[in-house]
């Protein structure tokens, strides 16, 4: 090669370099980094673990969740890992956990491809400095890692869905959630802004998406199948009641109540032993006919079957919080409140124990929450005030009891004064409930996102039907910790309507009720 044609080729090659370069540097991508400001900064913690720190830039400021998710101008998180060694199993299933219980909504193919490919991005572990970059430019959503370009994805669904694991509805922390929104004119923990910015990928790593690349493409293993998971059992013993500062319990987490698992940042998993499970038979809960005039039910009675409904409301209205579960808190905690005459809330008297501390402020929000309690269609006693103490037991290892029903009751009399229905004058109707329990599963659909992510989930509903066969209320009484799996189901039970029941009494007035769990497993 002659001088001049070296000269011309180095001249060829730094030519290139800065075309690609200038393309970088005004790329939407790049510009959408540029134009953003802070908008909020917070630590992501799970278990007493930090695993990163994440900044929140938007062009325009922005103070709630809707506004943020509605701008169409760029945004960006900016991710970056704190913890010495975060594996690529525990990244894929961190995700998997927030991405599921912050969104009900499916995606599209494209969105859907993109988050999979989020998800099990990482091929081998993660580490301190290394960063994430999910942002939008105004038109795609994109993600990098070291600031190498990694998964696009159109509009900015991907940006909102990923998002929602920290501005969602279970948020890191109520306290994470509020520093993510402070806005560009909030106050922002200097400390930990200092810290984010003293995070940077070492030069070894900047090369760290080619080499999972290439781990990709070698022949993969046949992977090993994994064993069963052990089914989880519910212990019966009571819990003791908590000393002034709270309990805390080492016991190993297991499957929980509804209003637990909607907001544990713990996998939890059940393991079912057939389908029939499913299809589990319990009597029909169908009114007794009777010819004579009903007597009127005691007043004492009545008072019993009101104080167990404002307790059963209160009970269904009571969330676990994260951060207590988090911090081991368990135990229990009495609420002395008052009621007038229409059971709206007059004032809440004391919490037991006094330092009850996130377990007493949870009861105290779930019953501002339940304010106004509603009057039983069957009860008909008008009282001045009401003042009752109710008990609600937090446990790591069990579910939450619902409150006891009152003794010296009848099953129907506590019905008819919790309904309000009158005892039909015709025969009973004889009801196949695992008749209507397949008829459901015809119409049970697998979430797309859940299916894919190989989630898996169990649900019980309580189904209630009139006597022709349409639907009167669903209720979820053991729900998965994966909303978009309630909601299956919910809309499944709808969907089903009208049921294949007998149309030998149409006009009576009993009502059906049975139970429906399904199993989610892919």
């Amino acid at each position: 090669m002659t001088l001049t044609e070296w000269i011309n080729t180095r001249q060829a090659s730094a030519a290139c370099y800065l075309l690609c370069l200038l393309t970088l540097l005004t790329s939407p991508y790049s510009m959408a980094l540029a134009s953003s400001q802070l908008n909020g900064i917070g630590t992501y913690n799970h278990m007493g673990k930090n695993y990163y720190l994440v900044a929140y830039y938007t062009s325009h400021s922005c103070e709630s969740t809707p506004q943020c998710e509605q701008a169409t101008t760029p945004a960006r998180f900016t991710l970056k890992i704190t913890t010495p060694r975060w594996t690529a199993h525990s990244y894929s299933l961190v995700w998997q956990r927030e991405l599921a219980s912050n969104n009900e909504d499916t995606l599209d193919k494209a969105n859907m491809k993109a988050l999979l490919a989020f998800t099990r991005i990482a091929e081998t572990q993660l580490t301190r400095g290394d960063t994430i970059d999910l942002a939008y430019d105004g038109s795609d959503t994109t993600i990098a890692v070291n600031k190498v370009f990694a998964v696009r994805a159109p509009s900015k669904t991907l940006f909102n869905y990923i998002g929602r694991v920290w501005l969602g509805p279970v948020p890191p922390s109520r306290e994470f959630k509020q520093n993510m929104l402070a806005g560009h004119q909030g106050s922002h923990d200097q400390a930990v802004l200092d810290s984010f910015n003293a995070l940077k990928p070492t030069a070894a790593r900047m090369s760290l998406l080619d080499t999972w690349h290439s781990k990709k493409a070698k022949p993969a293993a046949v992977p090993k199948k994994n064993k069963p998971a052990p089914t989880t059992t519910k212990s019966s013993a009571p819990i003791p009641p908590v000393t002034p500062a709270i309990a805390t319990s080492t016991a190993p987490k297991q499957k929980t109540s509804t209003r637990e698992t909607n907001i544990s940042k713990t996998s939890t998993s059940k393991t079912n032993t057939s389908e029939a499970k499913a299809l589990k038979t319990i009597p029909p809960k169908i009114k007794a006919p009777n010819t004579k005039a009903p007597a009127p039910i005691a007043r004492e009675q009545q008072l019993a079957a009101l104080e167990w409904h404002i307790h059963n409301t209160l009970y269904q209205q009571v969330e676990y919080p994260a951060w207590a579960k988090q911090l081991d808190q368990q135990g229990s905690v009495s609420v002395t409140f008052t009621l007038n005459s229409q059971l709206a809330l007059i004032s809440i008297d004391s919490i037991e124990p006094a330092h009850a501390g996130l377990l007493g402020e949870a009861v105290a929000n779930a019953l501002q929450r339940s304010q106004a309690f509603s009057f039983p269609p069957g009860i008909d006693i008008s009282i001045e005030e009401i003042t009752t103490t109710y008990q609600h037991d937090f446990s790591l290892s069990q579910a939450t009891p619902a409150p006891t029903k009152p003794s010296g009751i009848s099953d129907a009399t506590f019905e008819k004064l919790l309904t309000g229905t009158n005892n039909s004058t015709l025969a009973p109707i004889n009801i196949d409930t695992n008749a209507l329990r397949a008829h459901i599963r015809q119409y049970v659909d697998y979430p797309y996102w859940a299916k894919s992510l190989r989630l898996k989930g169990t649900v019980k509903a309580l189904i209630t039907l009139n006597a022709q066969g349409q639907l009167e209320d669903v209720t979820i009484m053991e729900g998965s910790r994966h909303a978009g799996f309630n909601k299956a189901i919910e809309d499944a039970v709808k969907k089903a309507a009208p049921y294949p029941v007998p149309t030998q009494h149409p006009d009576s007035d009993s009502l059906i009720s049975f139970d429906y769990q399904h199993v989610f497993t892919p």
